[in-house]
């Protein structure tokens, strides 16, 4: 079982470590092509603007990957156990 949870946990930290990357990168083409289009006065605003929910963006994906680290015997566990029992209940539908 602690394989099995390891190996998901990894997953899931992967995945959330391509979304923070896929989010920056995104996030800053967004800003500069805001920034440039606007008028002057305001291009300070919105850059930092942007830049603040980037950085909170990013800081709640940490805290996901904290939350998984400090929980993930419970959480996969019980996603384990649900999906066993999702899968003997469809076999058992076709039976």
């Amino acid at each position: 079982m602690d394989k099995k949870i390891n190996k998901m946990y990894k997953g899931d930290l992967a995945l959330i470590v391509v979304f923070i990357v896929f989010l920056w990168v995104v996030m800053i083409s967004v800003i500069v092509t805001v920034v440039k289009s606007i008028p002057p006065e305001n291009q300070v605003l919105v850059g930092v603007t942007g830049i603040f929910t980037l950085i909170f963006a990013t800081i709640t994906l940490i805290a996901l990957i904290e939350h998984l680290k400090k929980n993930k015997v419970h959480a996969y566990t019980e996603e384990i156990l649900n999906t066993e029992k999702m899968a003997e209940e469809k076999l058992a539908r076709k039976a």
